[in-house]
């Protein structure tokens, strides 16, 4: 588990506990010793990998589960996509977990991060999706987490537009919160370093 006080360092590049796998953080930037809070602040990907190498992989699955990932938002259109949510079976391969801290290896929908991001700014309620035409959706639910725990990521997505690594999109008329990324691109079907989006 990952507590609010705990420290990581984030100085990139960082090898972890598999030699061929190198976590770097965008331009190869390092943060030093630094909390989640902060982590999340300044988008470090050695501070996320470095994080998730805590979590139980099972444990983790389920609760991203509770957020709605990997399963309809709606569930009113036969062909309504779920995202790509591997099977548990995958989720003890920490390789993929490296990806996953990253952004990569679960793929989500629109809808599905609207959910997530609605539970997060409710306190934890996974909110009943709608179409405004018949009022039909899903029902209101407990995602797997405290008011807490909502609040402190709250907080740090606050912090990513306030001072962190996503500045640009800070409004003035608005407290708003964001979290940033980067994605390699793909060449030859394989990922470069050449372009970063």
């Amino acid at each position: 588990a990952v507590h609010p006080d705990d420290i990581f360092n984030c100085n990139s590049p960082y090898r972890g506990p598999f030699r061929r796998k190198v976590v770097t953080n965008f331009r190869n930037r390092s943060h030093g010793p630094i909390n989640p809070i902060n982590i999340l602040r300044v988008s470090s990907n050695v501070g996320m990998a470095r994080m998730i190498e805590r979590a139980d992989p099972l444990q983790l699955r389920e609760g991203l589960r509770g957020f709605g990932l990997g399963e309809k938002a709606l569930d009113l259109f036969e062909h309504e996509e779920v995202g790509i949510f591997p099977a548990a079976a995958e989720w003890t391969n920490k390789v993929n977990l490296y990806g996953l801290a990253m952004g990569y290896w679960v793929n989500v929908t629109a809808l599905q991060i609207v959910r997530a991001y609605c539970a997060l700014a409710n306190g934890g309620t996974l909110p009943r999706l709608q179409l405004l035409e018949d009022g039909s959706g899903r029902q209101e639910s407990q995602a797997p987490v405290s008011q807490e725990v909502c609040a402190y990521i709250r907080e740090g997505l606050g912090l990513v537009v306030e001072s962190g690594s996503g500045q640009e999109a800070r409004m003035e008329e608005y407290k708003v919160g964001g979290k940033t990324g980067t994605s390699d691109m793909q060449d030859s079907g394989n990922y470069t370093d050449r372009s970063r989006w």
